[in-house]
């Protein structure tokens, strides 16, 4: 009898194990997708908490082996033809860039210091917010601040050149030439 107890018992512990490691392997997926799609869920979840935004799309791209949000679009709440993308949104709290408002593609070019001696030229997407909001003379730190100088931001932008060297800021000692570029009527503002 006690011969058959310690193979109940054995038995037992093993039914127990390999309960164990199927409920961990069944998890994996579920875990995986959470790592994969992390920032996503943390832009989403950030966007979300704005009231004054609505129709969000975000764009993105695989890095190895993680998805990477490139950029987030969307519009004023109750102004469907508003539109505003935001890049660096990994840095959500600090460091957005504005990349299109309204029907402008924004871009800034300038030189920068590599190595601390060697001088090269450089074009970018969007126009950095301490940046911008150097140039409005208006707080502009987040998300909210953009909709809320929606207009005044366009404004300007409608202002800048359309090729680079035209106009020159000067921000940190480096020289910038901030640029737009009109998007067509009818083109996809999204990046979708």
């Amino acid at each position: 009898m006690s011969k058959y107890r310690f193979k109940l018992k054995s038995l037992l512990i093993l039914v127990a194990v390999v309960s164990v490691v199927f409920a961990l392997l069944s998890a994996l997926p579920r875990i995986g997708r959470a790592i994969y799609y992390a920032e996503r869920n943390s832009v989403e979840a950030a966007l979300a908490k704005v009231d004054s935004i609505e129709n969000i799309q975000l764009n993105a791209f695989h890095d190895d082996i993680l998805e990477e949000v490139v950029n987030a679009s969307f519009s004023i709440r109750d102004r469907p033809n508003s539109n505003l993308s935001v890049h660096n949104l990994e840095c959500f709290s600090d460091g957005l860039r504005l990349g299109r408002i309204g029907n402008f593609q924004l871009w800034r070019t300038g030189l920068m210091e590599l190595a601390g001696r060697t001088k090269t030229s450089f074009i970018q997407s969007g126009i950095d917010l301490p940046h911008l909001q150097e140039l409005l003379g208006k707080r502009i730190e987040s998300v909210d601040d953009l909709v809320e100088h929606y207009d005044e931001i366009l404004e300007l932008v409608e202002s800048f050149p359309t090729k680079a060297g035209e106009a020159t800021y000067t921000y940190n000692g480096t020289s910038y030439s901030y640029l737009m570029q009109p998007i067509p009527s009818g083109t996809n503002t999204t990046g979708r």
